[in-house]
């Protein structure tokens, strides 16, 4: 079988039905209800759009880690005034690991040697086989 193609919704309360789940944070009984739909076919709509669905939280995250990488330069200064200080920084922490910002680590490396080094791809790379 081959990958499935990723569909949008077309129909205006389809539509509805994936805007009141991203509002309501994924209260499928109320975002049914703001889409005028059944519990049923509104479960139904979200299974056969769940790619897009995923894609609208993915960019939900990118937008909630600018709050995120906030929060986490206020607590900086932060003199231990800020309610539920910990919480914030391990929620932002959370949201910037989701989306890829991570931490870099720097390492070191000093070579001494007579000759230069060369670096040289891994060898079923270079043969073509770049899933290993």
């Amino acid at each position: 079988m081959g990958a499935r193609r990723k569909t949008e919704p077309t129909e205006p309360h389809h539509l509805k039905l994936v805007d009141a789940l991203v509002e309501n944070g994924g209260n499928v009984p109320a975002a049914a209800e703001a889409a005028g739909m059944t519990y049923i076919n509104a479960s139904k709509t979200i299974e056969r759009y769940k790619e897009f669905i995923l894609d609208k939280i993915d960019s939900s995250l990118v937008l909630h880690g600018l709050k995120a990488a906030k929060v986490m330069v206020d607590t900086l200064s932060d003199d231990g005034t800020i309610p539920g200080g910990k919480l914030r920084l391990d929620a932002s922490q959370q949201v910037l690991d989701r989306i890829g910002v991570a931490k870099k680590e720097r390492i070191e490396l000093k070579v001494e040697s007579e000759h230069g080094l060369f670096i040289l791809p891994r060898k079923d790379i270079e043969d073509g086989n770049e899933e290993a």
